[in-house]
């Protein structure tokens, strides 16, 4: 009978598989909620009860863009902007918390939770409309070392962890775009975050 592989071994094995040896440091939490003012989730409630922060985004699923790839299915985040909950960009123009950043330096990672059934479609970077936010360096088309796949490994009520950033000399705004099951529809929700992956 072989002897049992040493711990430091194990740990190696452990390393080359995962790939690249990153510690986290910070899990930033971006929390979906669905307003639902008949049965009483309204903002206010939530602010209230939740502890809702700017970063966290509102939807009602009778407000729905009308323009777009996705007009009639995609929901209009919102969120809180200098006092009031309020559509994204108005929002981000009153106060830039609006919009969750991540910085490889500090360890961090994005964790996105949702009131309702839900899972990642894809990660695109934003080229435009950026809201400030600007293009540094040569940003990777994706920013994370967990790739898309790895994302969507998980139940449909579960949150989503990005993992870590890739790091080098970039900082870039992106958009996940999800796929919220409401009520037996399907709708779609892209909120912006932004990654610097300065090591």
């Amino acid at each position: 009978m072989s002897k049992e592989q040493p711990a430091e071994a194990t740990v190696e094995n452990a390393q080359r598989t995962l790939g690249e040896k990153t510690i986290l440091n910070c899990t930033k939490v971006v929390r979906l909620f669905l307003l639902d003012p008949e049965n009483g989730r309204t903002t206010d409630f939530l602010r209230a009860t939740e502890n809702a922060t700017r970063a966290d985004i509102f939807v009602d699923r009778t407000k729905l863009t009308r323009e777009g790839p996705h007009a009639g299915t995609q929901l209009m985040a919102m969120s809180i902007g200098l006092r009031d909950v309020v559509p994204h960009k108005k929002a981000h123009e009153e106060h830039h918390g609006s919009i969750v950043v991540l910085k490889a330096a500090d360890g961090d990672q994005v964790e996105w939770q949702c009131d309702v059934p839900f899972k990642v479609l894809k990660i695109t970077m934003v080229k435009e409309h950026t809201h400030g936010f600007h293009t540094h360096g040569h940003p990777p088309e994706y920013p994370f070392t967990k790739n898309l796949e790895a994302l969507t490994q998980r139940e449909p009520s579960a949150p989503i962890r990005s993992g870590a950033l890739k790091r080098g000399h970039w900082k870039q705004l992106y958009k996940a775009e999800f796929e919220l099951e409401i009520d037996g529809q399907r709708l779609v929700l892209d909120p912006d975050f932004y990654c610097e992956g300065h090591p």
